[in-house]
């Protein structure tokens, strides 16, 4: 699926992750940004393949998906995240919840942002 993969870590500001989410992506000039949070340290490759997967299926009409938005059918430890950088970018700008900001997520599943969402199982 992926020929080759470029991998950023960040060390953001722990008060604003999303930020720091935001500010790996240029350095890769990134379309679309997997999120894989450092307590997911033995994330199964083939929940991040299905949740890309899932993603990519529906590109053309989705911002964001991930396999925790609506229900918790994962256990703690298996969350993964795929976005687009300009919804992300979005994100950034219009959430100025500080809580919010120290996750990333919240913003997408807890407002009414017109952020194009699915849940992947």
């Amino acid at each position: 699926m992926v020929s080759d993969v470029l991998v950023a870590a960040t060390t953001e500001a722990q008060d604003d992750v999303l930020d720091g989410y935001y500010q790996a992506a240029p350095s890769f000039s990134a379309d679309l940004v997997v999120r894989i949070t450092s307590d997911c340290p033995l994330i199964d490759p083939e929940i991040v393949g299905n949740v890309a997967g899932g993603f990519l299926d529906h590109q053309s009409r989705l911002d964001y998906a991930a396999n925790t938005l609506a229900s918790r059918n994962f256990p703690c430890g298996l969350n993964a995240e795929v976005m687009r950088f300009d919804a992300l970018e979005r994100a950034r700008y219009l959430d100025k919840n500080s809580m919010w900001r120290n996750h990333d997520s919240p913003y997408w599943f807890k407002l009414n942002s017109g952020i194009e969402q699915k849940e992947v199982l």
